[in-house]
Formats: structure tokens, sequence, C-alpha cells
């Protein structure tokens, strides 16, 4: 929703992070996609995120993986 009005992607909370950074240790690939297509850009954080929700999560590691190569794909895409 903050999309709508114009949130910026790249702003950084109080810990650094960025949006996609944050939602990349969660286990929600939908939203990573959907903030990627929004234009958000995919850093070494983002994938460090999904690699530590795999490990502090074993039972969702089949998700974190996915949403690692979601953000691979995209910084791939994206040179």
């Amino acid at each position: 929703m903050l999309l709508e009005f114009g949130a910026d992607l790249e702003d950084r909370s109080m810990k650094g992070e960025t949006v996609l950074e944050r939602v990349a240790g969660t286990p929600d690939p939908d939203t990573v996609r959907h903030l990627l297509a929004r234009g958000a850009a995919p850093t070494p954080r983002c994938v460090f995120r999904a690699r530590s929700g795999a490990h502090n999560r074993p039972e969702s590691a089949r998700v974190f993986e996915e949403i690692e190569e979601i953000i691979l794909r995209a910084a791939f895409a994206r040179r």
C-alpha cells in the first residue's frame, strides 16, 4: 500500500535495511517478487538474509532457497 503513495523502495530502516533486504529474511517469496517487480534493488544483503532465514528456520529452508534464487536471478538480469 505504501508503494501506491510513492514510498521509496531504497530507503533504509534504522537497522540499515531496505524493504527487500528485510522481506528476504521472511518466508514470503511472493512479496520478494512483488518488490523486485516494482524496482527494488537486489543486494548481497538480500541473499544473506535469505540464507540466514534458511539457517534459522530449517523447516522453511526450501522457501528461503527459492527466495535466494529469485534474488540472484533478478541481480543477474539487472547486469
